[in-house]
């Protein structure tokens, strides 16, 4: 299976529309549609179409995806503070209770 194949099928099976816009960029690129055509038709700018075709080129198609690393680990340390909040003011209460 070319890229081209992998690109096609990859927009057929995500629903993100950061995803579809990745692919359809490294896509009509890689088609030979001109930096400037690929700007104007979807919106990204030229570091945007270089990013994510050399993405797909050297690391794979699937590397297109979304990745929530960082969110999630944003959420995990808030859960953490807030857990945390909630025992120090568990405490306090206590204190001021005695």
């Amino acid at each position: 299976m070319n890229i081209l194949d992998e690109l096609d099928h990859f927009i057929n099976q995500t629903k993100d529309a950061r995803e579809i816009k990745r692919a359809l960029a490294v896509k009509m690129k890689l088609q030979g549609k001109y930096y400037r055509e690929i700007k104007q038709l979807l919106g990204v700018s030229h570091q945007f179409i270089s990013k994510w075709k050399n993405c797909a080129i050297f690391e794979g198609v699937e590397n297109l995806r979304v990745k929530f690393f960082r969110t999630q680990k944003l959420f995990e340390n808030r859960r953490k503070t807030t857990s945390y909040s909630v025992v120090k003011r568990q405490r306090i209460s206590k204190i001021i209770r005695k």
